[in-house]
């Protein structure tokens, strides 16, 4: 299972002036790991979630276009790539259509923050979307599972549809639970 840690960022950056950098302008309240290559931060990623993932491109086994794109695809952490202004219109036309924050190098300390902060903004909404998401699947779940037990109560025990759901929802305030609990044994009574 990945950990989940508040307010803490991985630098990915092959550059030893880049990690200087980096720790200088991240504040002291945020816990920073570094990672020096793309796969160094899988792995890390693998292990833990991170609010914001910061990539210094070009990485020492790849560019980083791949690790972002990646990160945006598999987790809800807030990716800043710092690109070089050289190939900057290129890249950062690609990787914003994934939802990176993409700033030209070299930057401004204010800018990278900004980064950041917009970063780990977009992250917190897309965690409250999935949570949202998530609550909405088991809703739906959840009405697949009584429909189903008044299916088989109207079949096997010949109740109308309306008698079907009041008995559902009786036996469910009854014992304290949700319909689903009643739904599942009722369907799991009469399985054939």
């Amino acid at each position: 299972m990945i950990r989940r840690k508040d307010n803490c960022i991985l630098i990915v950056t092959s550059s030893s002036g880049g990690m200087e950098y980096f720790s200088r302008h991240i504040p002291p309240d945020v816990e920073t790991e570094f990672a020096k290559s793309a796969s160094a931060a899988r792995r890390k990623l693998a292990e833990k979630e991170y609010d914001v993932v910061v990539i210094n491109f070009p990485l020492s086994d790849e560019l980083g276009d791949e690790l972002s794109e990646e990160i945006c695809e598999k987790t809800s952490s807030g990716v800043v790539a710092l690109i070089k202004s050289e190939v900057f219109s290129e890249l950062s036309q690609r990787l914003t259509e994934y939802g990176v924050f993409c700033v030209s190098k070299p930057t401004s300390s204010y800018v990278f923050e900004q980064a950041i902060m917009l970063a780990k903004a977009s992250g917190k909404r897309i965690k409250l979307f999935a949570k949202k998401s998530d609550t909405l699947r088991e809703k739906m779940e959840e009405v697949k599972l009584v429909s189903r037990a008044k299916l088989a109560l109207m079949e096997i025990e010949g109740m109308t549809e309306e008698e079907a759901h009041k008995k559902i929802e009786r036996d469910a305030m009854k014992n304290c639970v949700k319909k689903r609990v009643i739904a599942e044994e009722i369907i799991e009574k009469y399985k054939k």
